[in-house]
């Protein structure tokens, strides 16, 4: 719903682009989650894993780092209204968002995702980490060195700060955890064991993926908070507001049947 309702704005600035943009990722983040939970299951067929492990996992990361560099640009965005509330900025512009955007997905594309694919080209073997035994030469030798590296309108601004504070919450609560967590999992993944203080390294890595996961749940409220036009075109789906008839309503239309 939020994907129809977001898709159907017209195009007349760069949040609204950016919007669409965050809510594309989004999407296609939440279609790459079966196939992640149905890898994890036991028992899952190597050709599941492996087609994870090369692209599912890697569309997955891509979706989630899209959304991460999207929710700072819509930060910056509302920066810009503080900064110059009354005036029309050249970066506001549908343009501007839709050459931002395309290069966003254009850059991880072309530095991360797809370098990733390539190097991950190895045929699957049985291993505690199946993705990390799909790696070539070079895609190890990456890891590695990875590792080794060590407005005068004062009510107006209070709503535009606050709308940022928002975007921050939702990127703290959903992105923080995980990045945190992944440091010490990346430092450990290329030693293969199976001790206890890797399971619980792991297990973490898991919880807070999870967590960042939801950030899928958590954006359509972001469009509906930071979006005047995404709110109004809601209240114009029929369908809610027959999902929210009054109980009383139901139960008289029960008695008289």
């Amino acid at each position: 719903m939020a994907a129809c309702i977001s898709w159907s704005l017209k195009n007349q600035s760069s949040f609204v682009m950016y919007l669409k943009n965050l809510v594309a990722a989004d999407l296609l983040m939440t279609f790459l989650i079966p196939l992640r939970s149905a890898d994890g299951l036991p028992g899952a067929p190597q050709g599941l894993q492996a087609f994870n492990c090369q692209f599912g996992s890697v569309l997955f990361y891509l979706c989630m780092y899209i959304s991460i560099v999207l929710m700072g640009v819509i930060s910056l965005d509302h920066f810009f209204k503080i900064v110059q509330p009354g005036g029309k900025l050249l970066g506001q512009s549908a343009l501007f968002g839709t050459v931002v955007s395309a290069v966003i997905w254009v850059v991880l594309l072309s530095t991360v995702t797809v370098p990733t694919m390539v190097l991950t080209s190895e045929k699957p073997q049985n291993s505690t980490e199946f993705c990390m035994a799909m790696k070539n030469d070079l895609g190890k030798q990456v890891i590695e060195s990875f590792r080794n590296s060590g407005s005068k309108n004062t009510e107006g601004k209070r709503r535009t700060k606050a709308r940022v504070f928002i975007v921050l919450v939702v990127f703290l609560v959903c992105f923080a955890p995980y990045h945190i967590a992944r440091l010490p999992y990346l430092q450990r993944q290329m030693e293969n064991n199976s001790s206890c203080l890797w399971a619980s390294h792991k297990a973490v890595n898991i919880i807070t993926l999870l967590i960042a996961t939801a950030n899928v749940c958590l954006d359509p409220l972001i469009y509906f908070l930071l979006c005047k036009a995404f709110r109004e075109k809601l209240c114009e789906v029929k369908l809610l507001q027959q999902w929210f008839t009054p109980v009383s309503q139901v139960s008289g239309m029960d008695a008289e049947n």
